[in-house]
C-alpha cells in the first residue's frame, strides 16, 4: 500500500520548493495522489496568507472531510483530514 504523506512543506501550491516539486511530480506521474487541503490557508496561523501544509493521499483512499483548523497554538494551522483506507485482500497460501 502506498504511503500517506503529510507535513509542513514550507512551499505553497503555486511556488513549490525544488524538493517538493520533485516529490509532487513523481507522485502525480506515477500514483495519482490527492493533494489536500483543496482550499484554506495554513500560514501564518494568526492571519493565514499561504498554504504550506499538505496531506497527500494515495489513490483508492476516500476523503470524508477536510478542514484547516482555526488555532494559533503553532505558527501553522493544522490540516485535519478524515479518510477511509481501502480494504486489503490477502491471498490464501
Amino acid at each position: 500500500m502506498p504511503p500517506v504523506i503529510c507535513g509542513d512543506f514550507n512551499a505553497s501550491r503555486r511556488r513549490l520548493a525544488d524538493a517538493t516539486v520533485h516529490l509532487w511530480q513523481r507522485l502525480s506521474e506515477h500514483h495519482s495522489y490527492t493533494l489536500l487541503p483543496s482550499n484554506g490557508k495554513t500560514y501564518p496561523s494568526f492571519w493565514p496568507q499561504y498554504t504550506l501544509d499538505f496531506v497527500l493521499l494515495p489513490p483508492g483512499f476516500h476523503v470524508h472531510s477536510e478542514h484547516v483548523l482555526k488555532t494559533t497554538l503553532s505558527d501553522h494551522r493544522p490540516v485535519l483530514v478524515h479518510f477511509e483506507v481501502p480494504a486489503i485482500t490477502f491471498a490464501n497460501g
